[in-house]
């Protein structure tokens, strides 16, 4: 949530309905300040389910305030969800897609889509765009070669832009 608020304002601004759910104990936040849960296998199964709550939630307004609920019925539609995923969020956007049909695109930062063998790239089924940062010194150059052969896996309806000079 606040690692992508910069991201979550633009796309607000152009009429996008947008929720950014945090995930305690697997964030950057957590690492900082010694809580982190790690990023394996169950912290991504606790990433997936915290995604397909927020889906379930905007949907549904389970969970919600009842006066957020009432502005967001008929807004958002279930079959058009678009997730968007940076480092460790990449893999989990493509567990989410490969779990739900209700997404419709992903957007991947700087980050692989699959890192556990849960979500083949080439079982990819949406619009995917994917954004790579040549001087990436978290993942280095190992993930983005990762991050390149996932992405030339990927069957079709794909976009890759390398941002030259960034960092992760």
């Amino acid at each position: 949530r606040l690692g992508a608020a910069q991201i979550a304002e633009r796309l607000t601004a152009h009429g996008f309905v947008v929720a950014a759910p945090d995930h305690v104990g697997g964030d950057l936040f957590s690492a900082l300040d010694g809580t982190s849960t790690g990023f394996g296998p169950t912290t991504l199964s606790t990433r997936v389910d915290d995604v397909d709550a927020v889906i379930d939630g905007l949907r549904d307004g389970d969970g919600l305030p009842s006066e957020v609920g009432a502005l967001l019925e008929g807004v958002v539609s279930a079959g058009e969800v678009g997730l968007l995923g940076h480092s460790f969020g990449v893999t989990t956007i493509n567990t989410v897609h490969r779990e739900d049909d209700r997404v419709a695109a992903l957007m991947a930062l700087a980050g692989p889509l699959n890192l556990f063998g849960e979500a083949p790239a080439e079982e990819v089924e949406v619009p995917l765009l994917t954004l790579r940062s040549t001087e990436d010194n978290t993942i280095g150059s190992v993930g983005n070669e990762l991050i390149l052969s996932q992405f030339e896996q990927v069957p079709r309806d794909k976009w890759f832009i390398d941002i030259r000079d960034a960092g992760h």
